[in-house]
């Protein structure tokens, strides 16, 4: 009953951060866009908002992967205590490969302008911290 209480938490907390996450990309995607509509000769608009997008995008997968360790942590405590950091370092490994992979794939293979690739994971992870310290209803 109070890991059912816990999930539902931890579960009402990601969807919260994840909502204000998606905002802030949409917000900063809406100002790429007004801003750079007039971009120079040679360069479009569409080229701004694909990079802060991914790096929106590779924002909130961090958060996903992050949940998902805090989830199997949680698990991992009630079963073995010893171990129950385990799911949270393996975490971290699979957040590093996966957004680090993900940020050089983004400049590499697709070419995206990195300063925007780079804004727009910090915006979405500045969304992550302010959703974090703000209490629940």
């Amino acid at each position: 009953m109070v890991e059912e209480a816990n999930e539902e938490r931890l579960g009402g907390s990601v969807k919260r951060i994840l909502i204000l996450q998606v905002t802030f990309a949409v917000i900063t995607l809406a100002i790429i866009f007004g801003y750079f509509y007039s971009a120079e000769e040679g360069e479009s608009v569409f080229d701004y908002l694909k990079a802060v997008g991914f790096g929106s995008l590779l924002g909130i997968g961090n958060t996903i992967l992050s949940a998902r360790s805090v989830q199997r942590s949680s698990r991992a405590v009630l079963v073995t205590p010893t171990l129950a950091m385990l799911p949270v370092y393996a975490g971290l490994l699979n957040k590093l490969v996966l957004i680090g992979g993900g940020v050089a794939f983004g400049l590499i293979a697709l070419g995206l302008k990195p300063l925007f690739v780079v804004m727009g994971y910090f915006i979405v992870q500045a969304a992550f911290i302010i959703a974090s310290i703000k209490p629940s209803n």
